[in-house]
Formats: structure tokens, sequence, C-alpha cells
């Protein structure tokens, strides 16, 4: 027989021991359970060298006890050692039940089995003389259909019972810690089949223990409780297994649950719902590759309630069927650390009113959703993401309620850190929410809201490496796609980020995108309801077909398109400071050249021209990058009819834009490529082995091949020459 593919199932409405008043305390026995049962006697081993249970003389009386008995292990007397001894099996007695009270008995049952009938199959430590311990091998014990196991069943004594060696006990709900302190081993291949699981039943003074190590050793059980008034604490591991169906760990306000799971093999399955701290406190560890499964998992679940749980190590790994709520109705906290990995279908941290979570992934660590990933549901969420570790899921959602005080965050940190979600990201639906991309994160989604229906929030993208991706759109401050004005929101761009939109970058009335460094890349721009929205340009560099309002550059760089590429401006641009940043690899305006179209163009800040593909012009060939209704203002580094370096290559451009153009005055034109003139060693590099080139060529003596002391051509050498060298050579060309 396998006992754990039969395993029994029980319909009683609550644990079997709330409806059983315990009678002959004077004998430390077991109770009745309504009035029908009748007993017999109370019969007690005598031989302290340990015996043959089926032999009469082991036992008071001479009597071994029958089916309608009690059997009692208690030799040990005050002030004496521990009696410690084994008792042999060579038949399959069936007795009422066993009651070990201080003494510390080996069952050796050689194979047989050994049944017990009455509602207290066992009552183990019931006696203060000494702890009474039951140890269990080769063999297999059966008791009734809604009977009880006791560990711990009297005030001040202590009682264990240890499943060994191949030994099962069938059938009993078990009760560790009821009235004094309780312990349950299953090891070496020992099995455990029963009811009910209950730990930390009878308050401080009564904590409860379990231990399941060793690959063979096995507890099939239903309800799991740890620690139900007091504490209670279960430990699996070397491979031991535990199946149940609901787990409590903490279940009321007073008690403490714990639960480890340690060691490759060891497995904890729960095929409902797993809740770590239902009123009280619960902590669940899995380390170095320990495995639970259950369906709903939930982390604090009460008010007041706090739930823990750390996944930690490779292949260590928590997964539910269903939600995994960090922080349900209480305060939950999740850590996934060291390749550890969480799987489910639903993650939400701060899931209910009132209630708080807070998730740490780190260390190359996974948490992997089928469904949706919300950070602050109605509740207050906070999740980190870094060292290289994965956060995975269809949605992704940021302070979803308006109901919590503060706001919700994420922030996806590091090298290798990523947030990737295959549909939406949202980040403050009507809630307040903040997500921060830095040093080397890297978040993906398909679109992506800010303050999508209401509240305030925020989203900053920082540091080398750094990125946010949406393939669609990124809406500030509303809902593009839904058409949904919603609240004040903000996306920062800074130093080393890189924030890209396959689609429409759409800056809502309350919404504002401030480019202070890194990089904007969006196949558009735009005001959603035409006004309010604000976009900042001090930095960084932007990339984009088309800008849907007139746009003023602070001291960022304006690269059209993408390599090359357009811009179109639906306004006027305006150039304070910063730079327009050209890239030229052929002659087809918009794919093979930058251009700008805009209204009137302001110009100021720097003009960089940079030649992409091997491309190199001839001096006859001519590029309009910009074209403008009216130009005003000047380059810094150069003037209408002035030449401007190459920035990655030798050569220069003479640039003409304005009045004095003669091209159209509204464009800006490049024409003339040639060499910089201050570039006088013909090295490709504008340094001072040019200017001490000059000045020798210039005092007389050698000049480089092809070169002339007379700078400006006018046929004389003379200080206009030494004058006009110095100009081109601190302009740059």
């Amino acid at each position: 027989m396998n006992p754990l593919s039969t395993r029994p199932r029980h319909a009683t409405g609550s644990h079997r021991s709330g409806i059983c008043l315990f009678a002959g305390a004077a004998l430390g026995l077991g109770g009745v359970c309504g009035s029908a049962t009748v007993r017999a006697d109370d019969i007690s081993w005598s031989n302290s060298n340990g015996g043959t249970f089926s032999v009469g003389t082991n036992w008071i009386g001479g009597v071994v006890p029958g089916t309608a008995d009690f059997a009692l292990f208690g030799r040990t007397r005050p002030g004496n050692p521990q009696q410690q001894y084994t008792v042999s099996f060579t038949t399959s007695p069936t007795n009422q039940g066993i009651n070990v009270q201080d003494d510390a008995v080996t069952f050796d049952l050689n194979g047989r089995i050994y049944a017990l009938t009455f509602f207290t199959a066992m009552r183990i430590g019931t006696s203060v003389t000494a702890p009474g311990g039951l140890t269990l091998t080769d063999g297999i014990v059966t008791t009734g259909p809604s009977s009880v196991v006791l560990i711990g069943d009297t005030v001040g004594a202590t009682g264990s019972l240890t499943i060994s060696t191949g030994a099962q006990l069938l059938g009993p709900e078990v009760q560790v810690g009821r009235f004094s302190p309780g312990s349950l081993f299953v090891q070496s291949g020992g099995d455990l089949v029963g009811g009910d699981l209950l730990l930390g039943i009878g308050g401080a003074a009564a904590p409860g223990f379990v231990t399941i190590t060793g690959v063979g050793s096995n507890a099939v059980v239903e309800e799991m409780t740890i620690g139900l008034v007091g504490q209670g604490a279960v430990n699996i591991q070397a491979g031991g297994r535990i199946e149940s169906t609901v787990a409590t760990l903490g279940s009321s306000a007073s008690a403490v649950g714990a639960v480890n799971v340690d060691g490759v093999n060891s497995r904890w399955t729960s095929s409902g719902d797993l809740t770590v701290g239902e009123s009280g406190r619960g902590t669940m560890d899995i380390t170095a590759g320990g495995q639970v499964a259950c369906n709903t998992g939930r982390l604090g679940n009460r008010l007041a309630s706090t739930g823990t749980v750390n996944v930690v190590g490779v292949n260590s790994r928590w997964t539910c069927s269903n939600d995994c709520k960090v922080g349900a109705e209480g305060s939950g906290t999740l850590n996934i650390g060291s390749g550890g990995r969480v799987e489910c279908f639903r993650g939400a941290v701060g899931d209910i009113l009132g209630s708080t979570g807070s998730v740490a992934i780190t260390g190359g660590s996974q948490w992997l959703c089928t469904g949706e990933f919300i950070v602050g549901d109605r509740g207050l969420g906070s999740a980190l993401v870094s060292g290289g570790s994965l956060v995975q899921s269809a949605s992704g959602l940021i302070g979803i309620g308006d109901f919590a005080q503060d706001a919700s965050t994420v922030a996806v940190i590091g090298a290798g850190a990523q947030w990737i979600n295959s549909s939406d990201l949202t980040v403050g639906a009507f809630g307040r929410a903040q997500l921060s991309v830095l040093s080397g994160g890297e978040v993906r989604c398909a679109n992506g809201n800010i303050a999508s229906r209401g509240g305030q929030s925020s989203v900053s993208v920082s540091g080398a490496g750094s990125s946010l991706t949406a393939t669609g759109n990124i809406s500030v401050g509303g809902d593009i796609a839904h058409g949904f004005n919603g609240g004040t929101a903000s996306l920062d761009i800074d130093a080393g980020g890189t924030v890209s939109a396959g689609g429409v970058v759409a800056i809502f009335p309350l919404g504002e995108v401030t480019l202070r460094g890194g990089t904007l890349d969006a196949a558009n721009i735009g005001l959603a309801f035409s006004s309010g929205g604000v976009f900042s340009f001090l930095g960084g560099v932007l990339h984009s077909d088309g800008v849907g309002f007139s746009l003023l550059n602070q001291g960022g760089t304006l690269a059209p398109g993408h390599s090359a590429g357009s811009t179109f401006i639906a306004g006027d641009y305006t150039q304070q400071a910063g730079t327009m940043e050209i890239e030229i690899g052929g002659t087809t305006p918009g794919t093979q050249f930058d251009r700008i179209t805009c209204g009137a163009a302001s110009l100021g800040g720097t003009l960089d021209l940079r030649l992409i593909n091997g491309f190199v012009p001839s001096p006859v060939q001519s590029f309009t990058i910009l074209d403008a209704s009216t130009i005003a203002g000047a380059f810094a580094n150069g003037a209408s009819g002035h030449r401007v370096p190459i920035s990655n290559a030798a050569g220069s451009f003479v640039v003409h834009y304005g009045p004095a153009s003669p091209f159209d005055p509204t464009n800006i034109v490049l024409s003339n490529f040639g060499p910089c003139p201050a570039d006088f060693d013909s090295d490709g590099t504008i340094d001072f082995f040019d200017y001490d080139t000059f000045v020798i060529c210039f005092e007389g003596g050698p000049c480089p091949p092809g070169k002339t002391a007379d700078f400006d051509a006018d046929g004389t050498i003379d200080f206009f020459d030494y004058d006009s060298f110095v100009v081109a050579f601190e302009s740059g060309c």
C-alpha cells in the first residue's frame, strides 16, 4: 500500500479536539468524544529495559492491552534519569490509544501495523517529570477516521514524536504544542499521512515545531496552521516534502508562524491558498534550491498582520498558480535574492485599502507574472529591481487607487535590471506613483501612461544605459489611446538615460517632459488637447520625426529623425543655446542627410556637422538642412558665409543663411565642402601642431606640401595672414 496515494479526508467542520472533553485527568489519559464511547483499562508498561509489546510480563498486571484499552508509558520518576527503551512488535495489535508521559520510547514495529481506534489516539508529553518522546520505526500506525495526536498536552510538560526509518503514521489530525512545547520529526524516509496539522495551539508557553528532513521523508496533510495562538515553526530540509491543502502562518493576532524550506528537492506544495501572516506574524524562507507551490499566496492578510517571505538562492522558487499578494490587507515583505525566483499569475504589492507591501528583487533574481504586476493597487507598495534581476509581466501598474497618502514606487536600478511588460505600463491611474529607472536599468512596454486618470505621478530615467522603451505611445498626464485627460505627470530624462517611443509622446495639459540629458527618441511629440503641457529642452539629445508645437532649445542637441532623417516642427524653432546636429551621408534630404522644417527659426548655440556611411561630399554639392519661414540670429561657431568644420572627419562646409546668403535666405545651406584651412599640417585634426607648423612657415621656415604662409591669399605674407590663421584656428576651421 502506498499511503501517500490514499490520503484520508475528514468532513469535520472544526479541529477535532475542539469538540471533545478530556477525562481521566488523574491518569493523564485521553478523553471522550460524545457520550457513547466505552473505555476499558489503562495498562502501563513496566519494563524499563524495553521488550516485546505482546509479552504480558512487560506490562503491570501481566496483561497486554487489548482493543478496548489504553497503553501508558511512564516509567520515569522525579529525581531519576529519564527512562529510555525500545518496544518491539511481533504482532499487529489494536488499542484505543497510547499515552507517552515522560519516557523516551521507540516503537520498533518490525513491519507490523499498530491500530489505534479512540478519538485521542496519542498523547505525548503529559508529565512534568521529564519530556515524553515517541519514535516510530519500520511499520505503520493507523488511527480512526476522526482521531487526533496531541504532542505537548500538559502544562509544564514537553512532548516529541519522531516518525523515522520507514515508519508511517496514517489518519490523524496532529496538534503540536497544545498546552506545552511539542515537536514532530519526520525523517529517514518516514511518512505522516493525516488530517490537519496545527502548531502552537496553547499560547506563548506551548510552541510547536515540525521538522521534515531527508529524501523520502513526507508529510501529507489537510490544513496546516503554523502558529494558531502561539508560536509555530516548520523546517523542510535535505529533500523532505510536505503536501497540504490550505496553509496559514500566524493565524491569530498573538500567533507567530515560521517556515523554512531549505535545500535541493526540499518542497512544500499547498493545493489551496498559502497565507503568511493571517492575523499575526508569519515568515517563510525558501533557500538553497528549496521550492514552495500554492494556489494564491498572501503576505500580511488582515489588518495589523505582517508577512515576510525570502526566496534566496539559485533554483529557490515560490510558485503561485493564481495571485501573489504582498500586503493583502496588512503589511507584506517579499525579498527575492541571489538567483531566487517567484512565479504567479498576478502579482500585487499593497493590494487592499490600508495595506503596505514591499518587494526587493536583487542579485540576478526573477519575479515572473503571466498577468498583471501591480505595485500599489488600493494600498501602498514599493518595489526594487536591481543587480541584474528581472520582473516580467503582461502589464504593469503602479499607484492604481487614490487611497494611499504617499506614492507607490518602483525603482529599476543597475545594469541588467529589467522590468519587461508585453502590454501596457501605467504609472499612476488615480493614485500617486513614481517610477525610477537608474544606472543602467531597463523598462519595456507596449504603451506607457503616466497619471492616466488623475493623481500625481512621475517617471525618471537617468544614468548610463538606463532606458524606458515603449513600442507604442507614451502619455504624460493622460491616456492618448482612450482619450482620457489625467492628472499631474512628469517625465524627466537625465544624463545617460534614454526614453524611446515608437509612436507619439503625448503631453497632456498637466503633463511635463523635461529633457536635461540623455536621449528622447520618438516618432512624434505632441500636446494632447492642444494646450497646457510643457516640454523643457534643457540638455540631452532629441530625435523626433515631428514636434507638434514651437520648440525652444535651451541647451540640448536637436538631431533630426533617425540617422539620417527629418524633423517637422509645427511651429517655430528657437535655439537659444545647445546644438543643431546634422548628419550627411548622401544627397537625398530626409533619408541620406538631415533636414529640419519649421516656422520662424531663431539661431544660437552651435552647428555640429557629421559625415556618416562613408560619404565624402564634393565641393560643388550643396545641402539644405533647414527650411524655415524666416531666419534670425546666428550660430556661435558659424556665421553665414563662414566655414564650419566636420566634427567627426576632416573637412568643412561653408554655411549660408539669412539676407547675405546666395541661396534662399530662409534656408540654411551647406556648400563648398573642403578641408579646414586651420588644419595646416593636413592630419585631419586642428591642434597646436597646426599652429606651430604655420608659425614656422610664416617665419620663413619650411611649409607643408601645398601650403603657403599667404593665408588670406592676397599675394602678400604679412600679419594679416597671421591674424586670419588665428581666427580660423580659434573657430575650429
